[in-house]
């Protein structure tokens, strides 16, 4: 069953079975866990960190600023979650997860002044940073969701 919310549940360590419907939380580690918000039950670990996602947490709740992009997934599931909520999108497609590969490795070769010549890297999360500051056009990801 899709999820439509999720509990933020902030640990040192993620624990060995995940409960459906927990976002788990470790600052320690720089990590997010969950089961799949489709409901298939594979585990997607979130790494924390300037060059990938950014949590950031308020009154509401707690938001991640990239996409959870399941592409490595049988489901090919596809969604955000913003102040405890899950918002969907459309299935990962070949294109939408080159796309979202191609944009982790310019944030990292930003950062780290790696080349984009380096092998790509491999998660089960395709998500991709969110812009350092406030711009005038729409969100990347509403202009990468057409």
């Amino acid at each position: 069953m899709r999820l439509q919310s999720i509990e933020p549940v902030f640990v040192e360590f993620v624990p060995e079975k995940l409960d459906p419907g927990k976002l788990y939380i470790s600052l320690e580690y720089n990590t997010a866990s969950h089961l799949c918000a489709c409901g298939c039950g594979f585990e997607v670990v979130t790494i924390l960190g300037p060059a990938d996602s950014a949590l950031t947490k308020s009154k509401r709740g707690v938001s991640i600023s990239t996409s959870i992009g399941n592409s490595n997934f049988p489901c090919k599931s596809h969604y955000w979650i913003e102040d405890n909520q899950i918002l969907w999108a459309s299935k990962m497609t070949p294109r939408l997860t080159a796309l979202s590969r191609a944009k982790d490795k310019a944030a990292k070769a930003r950062l780290y002044g790696e080349t984009l010549n380096s092998q790509p890297s491999s998660s089960a999360s395709s998500a991709s940073p969110a812009p350092a500051t406030p711009s005038k056009r729409k969100p990347w990801w509403k202009r990468l969701l057409g």
